[in-house]
């Protein structure tokens, strides 16, 4: 992953993934004022349709959780990866 070559960037990419399940999240609960990528919105709500509250909050509750897996010398790869595959399966409930 050519982008998340140090922890810097590698914890960026993480915020932005926990950001992008927060407004689903939020969008779940009608919080649109609260969307930080407010230009995707429209987008983020027709997606949202097909996501369970339970599937969106164990979403967020995984990006969270990263940051222990990464403290504990998993590798970045690897949480994403699992990460990943957690996040289609939640979303898919």
């Amino acid at each position: 992953m050519p982008y998340a070559t140090d922890n810097e960037r590698q914890e960026r990419l993480i915020q932005l993934i926990l950001l992008l399940t927060r407004d689903i999240l939020l969008l779940k609960y009608g919080k649109n004022e609260d969307v930080a990528f407010i230009m995707y919105s429209e987008e983020l709500s027709q997606r949202n349709l097909n996501i369970s509250e339970s599937g969106a909050i164990r979403a967020v509750e995984a990006v969270l959780s990263t940051k222990r897996q990464r403290a504990v010398n998993v590798s970045f790869q690897n949480v994403l990866e699992a990460l990943t595959l957690n996040l289609c399966s939640w979303y898919q409930e």
